[in-house]
């Protein structure tokens, strides 16, 4: 699969420019305020990607994963409700789940409230049930499990779902949870999707070493690892006033065995969010990512909440440098070959 990059963006745009093939003729030349404009985008475009690069891909700024501010995010869903034959219906489901991948004894928080044209409506449960959904790989001899859902303080109706203590202990794969309702007289359903791994490839230790690289600082967070392979690993850091700055992640081959997955605040990134030290490296998450499955991963327990506190570090210790790499580097000269022959056509030269 081709990957868009700014060069292969360049030169997309210069093919779209030339005449069709066995056109009987050819384009005027651009004119020096064609070229001008030109010149504005390049520059642009050049400013753009000098900003979007100054940190390193596995530093960002939290701000820019906004739904990666804390671990197990699913965003509420709110769909009108299903009913059959394609019938419409005025009435809508909002559907919440605290996350929707859990492995070994986890538990998921489900909830669901109603609404029709006129404002929030009385959801009736008719019935529900765990089952495996037909596009699951999974003996399709499982039983479906009743769920019971109660009313809660806000409103809405929940219950907390645990797989290996509800008929899915040793399966692996994906789970649906499906509700019949009535809903201010109209029947229908909706349904929650979640993905179980019934054992955990690999576990945090706890265990966080920290050093001063390079004007980074580096967390070294170790790992007891059962399924070697490639992992993703993901952590926000806070700093001393409780503001939430960094979003670091890490995607590595590892080994089975004890070792440690380094994750980097970079330098630049503490400077310009202002960052003061001590700062709390929390929620800890990450997974076997499996090639040619389905599903494509197995989850580990996150580690929630403050799972390491650094030292105290002033912010000269930190380098203002920005984020360099070689393939940044071809990306920015290609962009300023853009800028360049379109300066001096704009120029006149």
């Amino acid at each position: 699969m081709a990957l868009a990059t700014p060069g292969a963006s360049r030169l997309r745009a210069r093919e779209a420019e030339l005449p069709a093939p066995g056109s009987s003729r050819a384009e005027p030349p651009a004119t020096t305020e064609v070229w001008a404009r030109r010149l504005v985008r390049a520059q642009e475009t050049l400013a753009a990607y000098r900003t979007s690069t100054r940190y390193p891909p596995g530093s960002r700024p939290l701000a820019e994963h906004p739904d990666q501010a804390l671990p197990h995010h699913v965003g509420p869903l709110s769909l009108p409700l299903a009913r059959g034959g394609g019938k419409l219906s005025t009435a809508k489901v909002t559907l919440k789940q605290d996350r929707l991948f859990l492995v070994g004894d986890e538990r998921a928080a489900l909830a669901l409230g109603c609404s029709d044209g006129d404002g929030p409506a009385t959801c009736a449960i008719i019935s529900a049930a765990a089952i495996v959904p037909p596009d699951g790989r999974a003996a399709p001899s499982r039983a479906a499990v009743p769920i019971t859902f109660n009313p809660a303080d806000d409103g809405s109706l929940a219950t907390s779902f645990q797989p290996s203590a509800q008929g899915f202990g040793g399966y692996r794969g994906p789970i649906r949870v499906e509700v019949a309702l009535d809903v201010a007289g109209e029947r229908g359903g909706a349904s929650f999707d979640l993905v179980y791994s019934p054992a955990a490839p690999a576990i945090f230790t706890g265990r966080v070493d920290e050093a001063l690289r390079s004007g980074s600082l580096d967390l070294d967070v170790e790992m007891m690892i059962d399924e070697p392979g490639r992992y993703v690993i993901t952590a926000r850091v806070d700093d001393e006033s409780g503001h939430s700055f960094a979003y670091l992640s890490e995607n590595q081959e590892l080994a089975a065995g004890r070792q440690a997955v380094r994750l980097r605040v970079f330098g630049k990134l503490i400077r310009d969010e202002g960052a003061l030290s001590p700062f709390h490296l929390r929620d800890l998450e990450g997974f076997h990512l499996l090639e040619d499955a389905y599903p494509d991963r197995d989850s580990m327990p996150a580690r929630e909440g403050v799972v390491f506190t650094t030292k105290s570090y002033a912010l000269r210790d930190f380098s203002d440098d920005a984020w360099e790499s070689d393939e940044k580097s071809r990306h920015l000269k290609e962009l300023s070959k853009d800028v360049d022959e379109a300066a001096a056509h704009a120029g006149g030269g």
